[in-house]
């Protein structure tokens, strides 16, 4: 057994990382590239693959706050909930009953809440939570 087949599971790894930094760079060429391009020719449009979609997408959204913003205010109500059942326990009912108000609220804007949360939940993970 060489000493490369024992440090190969150990690099592959690393390799990788360097690898998908190297992708992201030459994704990112390409992105500047087509802009270039169309702005040269006057179009309005600039056809990019679903990759370079999300890796501008990520580059815009990295100085924004929006989307902390959004999963505060959804998971606020949540948090409400939680906290004043904990606090009903120690004899503090007040928070409590304003959670049920606050939730009673939410189901009469007929919005599915649950669904709300769950897909806040998937976005702050990066995930999508429907398929196009």
């Amino acid at each position: 057994m060489s000493i490369l087949s024992l440090l190969t599971p150990l690099i592959a790894p690393v390799a990788k990382i360097f690898e998908k930094r190297e992708d992201r760079k030459n994704a990112t060429i390409a992105i500047k590239g087509k802009i270039a391009a169309a702005e040269m020719s006057g179009t309005q449009s600039v056809k990019l693959s679903k990759a370079e979609w999300e890796l501008a997408g990520q580059k815009l959204q990295g100085e924004t706050w929006k989307d902390e913003f959004i999963t505060i205010v959804v998971f606020s109500p949540f948090v409400t909930a939680l906290v004043g059942a904990v606090l009903s326990v120690f004899g503090m009912p007040e928070l409590s009953q304003a959670s049920v108000e606050m939730m009673t609220q939410i189901a009469g804007m007929n919005i599915d809440y649950g669904q709300l949360l769950y897909i806040t939940a998937l976005a702050g993970l990066g995930l999508r939570a429907w398929k196009k």
